[in-house]
């Protein structure tokens, strides 16, 4: 909306069901684009790095740009769908959320009378694997 005092524009964010397909002939999306989704953790930014590197491994080791487009779809469209449902189910901020349900919302002098290590790693990994980042999806 517009605001009259300042002239500020502002913009709700958005986040939309994962499509079908984003590639018709040699036309593809990408990024946002492709994928919009709530930006928590700059999710969707690493998710536009991770398709612009599919993409241009892709397109230097075809020969038919084509075909490459739709390999770079195929690679990403269902691995993107995920990080999309999976920030709505556990969101990367999921491990706050659930730290303020386990105290209250009350201050705490030790996280680990709440939750073990081992649980906040289990949830952190959770997250990485859906999203990508987990070490060995990373170093491939």
């Amino acid at each position: 909306m517009i605001s009259s005092a300042d002239t500020i524009l502002e913009y709700p964010m958005v986040d939309k069901d994962p499509v079908a397909r984003w590639t018709v002939g040699r036309v593809t999306l990408a990024g946002d684009a492709a994928h919009p989704m709530y930006p928590r953790g700059s999710n969707g930014a690493v998710q536009a790095l991770i398709d612009v590197r599919t993409l241009a491994d892709q397109l230097a080791s075809s020969a038919d740009p084509v075909a490459a487009l739709k390999a770079y779809e195929s690679a990403r469209l269902e691995p993107a769908a995920r990080v999309v449902r999976t920030n709505r189910e556990h969101p990367p901020d999921f491990i706050n959320i659930r730290v303020e349900e386990l105290t209250g919302d009350r201050p705490f002098a030790n996280l680990d009378d709440f939750i073990t290590q081992d649980e906040l790693r289990a949830l952190s990994e959770s997250y990485k694997r859906a999203a990508g980042f987990a070490i060995a999806a990373v170093a491939r």
